[in-house]
């Protein structure tokens, strides 16, 4: 199944941390397919993609390290209308950009705002390391599921439970 998990620090920055947590919950999600994957982690936060074997993950090329890092899992209906909206924005729109590629340049034109434009079954994560902070986007159905853990020492969210069972603190119940 296509996943999105993702780690944020709250204390101070500390990057093996955040590199060692974003690795337990990836372990604990091994794809059953074969996966593209895409993976983020600096000093704050740590989010990883996977998707089925045939789709893209990543971005053409990787935004300059203050712009906001967009993961986008899931699927637009309303591919057509979103291209259309770029273009008047004077975005560049390319003829072979996935759901992905649009969600994510939505996101960095609109913020969390986008979720009210974007149509369809989806969960966005993006970090912004200028600003240290973290949205988590879904879909207005709830359609795919993100769990999420919050302790006093970090925030993790994923698309599947198992992936925060092996992050510390108390366990799960």
């Amino acid at each position: 199944m296509p996943g999105l998990l993702g780690y944020f620090r709250l204390g101070d920055p500390d990057p093996e941390d955040v590199a060692r947590q974003l690795d337990r919950m990836i372990t604990s999600v091994t794809p059953r397919h074969p996966a593209r994957t895409k993976r983020f982690a600096d000093g704050r936060c740590g989010l990883f993609l996977f998707t089925f074997g045939n789709g893209e993950t990543g971005e053409r090329h990787e935004p300059p390290d203050e712009e906001p890092r967009v993961f986008f899992d899931g699927y637009l209906l309303n591919r057509g209308e979103l291209q259309a909206h770029l273009s008047g924005a004077t975005t560049e729109v390319r003829s072979d950009w996935t759901d992905g590629d649009l969600a994510k340049a939505a996101y960095r034109l609109e913020g969390e705002a986008v979720v009210k434009r974007l149509h369809g079954s989806f969960n966005l994560a993006a970090y912004n390391p200028a600003a240290s902070s973290l949205h988590l986007l879904n879909c207005r159905h709830g359609a795919r599921h993100l769990y999420c853990r919050s302790t006093p020492a970090f925030f993790g969210f994923a698309s599947e439970a198992k992936a925060l069972v092996g992050l510390p603190g108390p366990a799960l119940e």
